[in-house]
């Protein structure tokens, strides 16, 4: 009989789960595989759910005696109310005009100086409009407008951001509000709003630099200027495009991150959501999140872009499965407070007197600016001189850059915890008892040379093991 070494714990780890079952582990392969799922694959909850009755309700529409419509109607309505037994509806004929406007005057002012604003509304016709609401004060005024709404969105929340002023409005004395809509089709223009709500104003401005699709000029050219002014960023990628020269691969990507940028997704293909099926909207989804898991992306792999902006309320029932946090078009800045994180609206980049409006109303009233990029140089969407100055105009004012995972991490109140990285350790046992299925994830990742989840890229290395074997052995 040949005489053989006795195993050490650390070499059992080390050779894997054939190793385990050898030392009677009674943790079965079934239980093992589970085990390997990344425990950040799916969301712990839906964040519209969560924090869509933020802050004080302002008006929940259920008395429209409180409410004119200076143009078009104003009903009440009781099929599929957004919240409580009706919603308002707002309706010009096609031989109307173009202004839709419903107005409440307070008879005693109200305070809103330190107050944002957030709205339900769904677009019933045309199939895009855009929603301007307005604060006034006396003849003064501030305007808070937000771009391309379209008929797909179903109910959805809208935080809403200063985009203008007119005057010098004091937001301490607001005595009427309005909410107005524009036509520019020759149909009927059918909208309905609920459940108007304030949340608590910040007490600084900030921006969030995004970018979509992953091109590599966002690594060329982007990064330099950006990595030189101390701003950080998130680009949402399509992994169907990483082996793809003109697209960022897994080795930019990793240094990006490095650079203080988070990555985020953006489906695998950059299909048209709404165009799909569940079962492929949902694979497009899953799987590109996973693909950014699997190489270490943790914390930005919980940020989502709609391809084209496209969502509606099915597509987005699946991304809350997914993700945390959701980005689409709207030209507007938005409170500290998001009541609709997974239809934040964003201001694209090229729109240069656009995005400089909404970056000085963001600083003046302590809002939030999302800006959103693609290709940046001589054949993207915007040149590198002119992303500069917009980096300079950032890094010169009192705007604050932040990652995205602030929003949800610090200021969402409750903060999302579950996309804050824990220690190698906690990661691997989670609650603290380190049993054989964690021991087969831990020998997985360490001869794979791959990633620990929720430790935002931290390999595993000799140390570690060590030390979780030795934990390990003393279960």
């Amino acid at each position: 009989m040949t005489n053989r070494n006795p195993i050490s714990r650390h070499g059992l780890l080390k050779r894997g789960a054939a190793a385990l079952t050898a030392l009677g582990t009674t943790t079965s392969v079934g239980r093992a595989r589970a085990a390997t799922e990344h425990p950040l694959l799916n969301t712990a909850f839906d964040t519209t759910d969560r924090y869509e009755d933020s802050g004080r309700l302002l008006d929940d529409f259920e008395d429209l005696s409180q409410w004119e419509a200076r143009s078009g109607h104003l009903n009440a309505v009781t099929d599929q109310p957004y919240r409580g037994d009706q919603s308002a509806e707002l309706l010009l004929g096609p031989d109307e005009g173009t202004d839709l406007e419903i107005v409440r005057v307070f008879d005693d002012p109200i305070d809103l100086s330190n107050k944002d604003l957030s709205i339900a509304l769904r677009l019933e016709s045309p199939s895009t409009e855009q929603l301007d609401v307005h604060l006034y004060n006396g003849s003064d005024s501030v305007t808070m407008r937000r771009r391309t709404i379209t008929t797909s969105y179903g109910w959805f929340r809208i935080d809403l951001g200063v985009t203008s002023e007119y005057g010098d409005p004091d937001l301490s004395s607001v005595d009427a509000i309005s909410l107005e809509f524009y036509r520019d089709f020759e149909t009927d223009l059918r909208v309905w709003v609920d459940d108007l709500r304030t949340t608590e104003r910040a007490d600084t401005g900030r921006v969030i630099v995004t970018f979509d699709d992953g091109g590599i000029t966002q690594y060329t050219n982007a990064l330099p200027i950006m990595e030189d002014r101390g701003i950080p960023a998130l680009t949402m990628i399509n992994s169907g495009r990483a082996s793809d020269s003109d697209f960022l691969g897994e080795d930019e990507m990793r240094e990006m991150r490095g650079a203080g940028w988070e990555i985020g997704s953006h489906t695998v293909d950059h299909r048209h959501l709404p165009d799909l099926s569940d079962a492929d909207a949902r694979a497009q989804i899953e799987e590109n999140k996973k693909w950014l898991l699997e190489r270490g992306f943790e914390r930005g792999a919980s940020m989502f872009s709609y391809p084209w902006s496209g969502n509606s309320p099915r597509i987005r029932d699946i991304v809350s499965d997914y993700h945390y946090f959701a980005v689409t078009d709207g030209s507007l800045p938005h409170g500290q407070q998001l009541t609709g994180p997974l239809t934040v609206g964003r201001v694209f980049g090229e729109e240069l007197e656009r995005v400089y409006d909404v970056l000085d109303m963001a600083e003046k009233y302590n809002q939030t600016a999302v800006l959103a990029y693609h290709q940046v140089g001589a054949n993207g969407w915007i040149s590198e001189d002119d992303f500069r100055a917009t980096m300079d105009r950032i890094a010169s004012g009192s705007i604050e850059a932040i990652r995205p995972s602030k929003q949800l991490t610090e200021l969402q109140s409750p903060p999302v915890e579950e996309i804050v990285p824990l220690s190698i350790r906690e990661a691997v046992a989670g609650d603290g008892v380190f049993e054989g299925s964690e021991a087969q994830r831990a020998v997985h990742w360490y001869r794979e040379d791959e990633y620990v989840p929720r430790t935002n890229g931290k390999k595993i290395d000799e140390a570690t093991m060590n030390e979780l074997a030795a934990a390990w052995s003393n279960d």
